[in-house]
């Protein structure tokens, strides 16, 4: 297919928004609005339970499960003595991760790893500790917000691999929404979710609608959707009123028919200057003024693609369906190289960068950019070869 000229990205009114900091800003504002305290203020705390005046109930359990999982975790003895109640009570030595501020879903883990716990830290707190215990209700509320998280922490996981498809962009913002009013009007899932809970989640609609927006006013989001053939348009018929899916539609449409104009040379095969018996037959019956289809107009009419759940475990399954389909949808095949190549979060840049200050150390300062990005590839060769 010849190259076109049109334009396909605007700059700033093109800027994909990564998906893993909008889950990210999204869940800390939950936590925020639950005083869940930060990683500085937790500190404040343990100075307190170092000379035994943390006694204060008003914390929320979260807040007070921060202090305790911190207390324990910075000083060795503290942890022989956690390792000894568990032995004594045959129960589970591991210790419990501490949460990172930048990292909300470690919050999540925490929690999981504190609620499978909670048996271990009744009797540390009893032996070793002048921290409240945590009653009935507060391992229920413990729960009910490791219920909500779990959600958000099954996206992050899918938005945190190494080449995450932009093509689930759309349908993780759905499922946010479902998420998000079903916690803040305790319905579904959600029906005996905590009043602080629902109202922590309700505060945080106006920052996700925030987000929603800036993914509703980008044409390539749309784009990306209707090119995984599992989707198409169905999901935005079923989750949007007919009008507005209707309009989003056709208004795709429209852009890719001004984007990747179709010829007749696209849809009909060159054919040679000797022509067999049947090409010369073909030619006399074909009519040259017919109106020639683009297959962006074919696409959208044929039926979903029938993917099973182990190919689409392949990472790279919307890449190989798009390359095995380059001559029977030509212009469509094309968006999915533009389009397709957008990854849906910074993450894999955001580890790059982290393996970069790694390799530069107190005797490896002068590295130059050529060798860093040899290092760089050699690393992940060698990653990619163990996995």
């Amino acid at each position: 297919m010849e190259q076109r000229n049109t334009p396909r990205f605007h700059r700033q009114t093109s800027f994909i928004r990564c998906i893993a900091h909008v889950l990210n800003r999204i869940v800390k504002s939950i936590l925020k609005s639950l005083n869940s305290r930060d990683r500085a203020s937790t500190l404040n705390a343990i100075e307190l339970v170092s000379n035994g005046q943390y006694l204060s109930t008003s914390d929320s359990p979260l807040a007070r499960l921060r202090v305790l999982v911190l207390w324990i975790s910075r000083s060795l003895e503290r942890k022989k003595q956690w390792k000894h109640i568990c032995h004594d009570n045959k129960l589970p030595e591991k210790l419990i991760p501490y949460n990172v501020d930048t990292r909300w879903n470690s919050t999540y883990l925490m929690l999981e790893a504190s609620i499978q716990a909670r048996h271990q830290i009744s009797r540390w707190i009893s032996s070793y500790s002048s921290i409240p215990q945590f009653t009935a209700l507060d391992w229920s509320y413990l729960q009910q917000l490791a219920s909500v998280l779990q959600r958000f922490y099954e996206h992050i996981e899918y938005v945190s691999r190494s080449a995450p498809q932009i093509s689930y962009a759309v349908p993780i913002y759905y499922d946010l929404h479902d998420i998000m009013n079903d916690a803040a009007n305790r319905e579904g899932e959600f029906t005996d979710l905590s009043d602080d809970i629902a109202i922590a989640v309700r505060s945080s609609l106006a920052l996700y609608s925030k987000y929603y927006s800036f993914m509703d006013g980008l044409d390539i989001y749309y784009i990306a959707l209707i090119l995984n053939p599992r989707y198409k348009t169905k999901l935005l018929e079923q989750e949007l009123d007919p009008e507005a899916a209707t309009m989003i539609i056709e208004h795709i449409k429209d852009v890719l028919h001004k984007q990747y104009p179709a010829t007749q040379s696209m849809d009909l095969p060159s054919l040679p200057i000797r022509q067999t018996l049947e090409a010369r037959l073909l030619s006399k019956i074909h009519n040259p003024n017919a109106t020639f289809k683009s297959d962006i107009d074919r696409y959208f009419n044929d039926p979903l693609a029938q993917i099973t759940e182990d190919m689409a475990k392949d990472s790279n399954w919307l890449f190989n369906w798009w390359k095995l389909r380059t001559d029977e949808y030509p212009c469509m095949a094309s968006a999915a190289r533009d389009y397709l190549a957008i990854p849906a979060s910074e993450v894999s840049c955001e580890r790059l960068f982290s393996g970069g200050r790694d390799m530069i150390g107190l005797r490896r300062f002068s590295l130059n950019a050529s060798t860093m990005r040899q290092l760089s590839i050699l690393r992940a060769s060698i990653r990619q070869s163990l996995i």
